[in-house]
């Protein structure tokens, strides 16, 4: 916990997130500096919404099976917690 607290204040802040968790997701992404928008970390993440076509259905989207699932996992715990809350 306080190996991470000066590095993540920020998550540590947030309703279900926890020293592992934060420490998850710093590692997994690696400094979120190196991602040029939003847009991309969530492609990295695999949280991005995919666009998906079907014969005349346009216009849906889906979750990507993509990404690193590690950092997709710390951040699907801390929305699960704080839907609980």
């Amino acid at each position: 916990g306080q190996q991470v607290r000066p590095i993540a204040s920020a998550l540590l802040s947030l309703p279900g997130c926890g020293a592992l968790t934060a420490a998850k997701l710093v590692g997994e992404s690696a400094g979120v500096t190196r991602f040029k928008s939003e847009a991309a970390f969530a492609r990295h993440a695999g949280v991005a919404p995919v666009p998906v076509w079907s014969g005349n259905t346009a216009g849906r989207v889906r979750m990507t099976r993509s990404g690193n699932r590690q950092l997709n996992a710390a951040l699907h715990r801390i929305a699960v917690t704080q839907i609980r809350l």
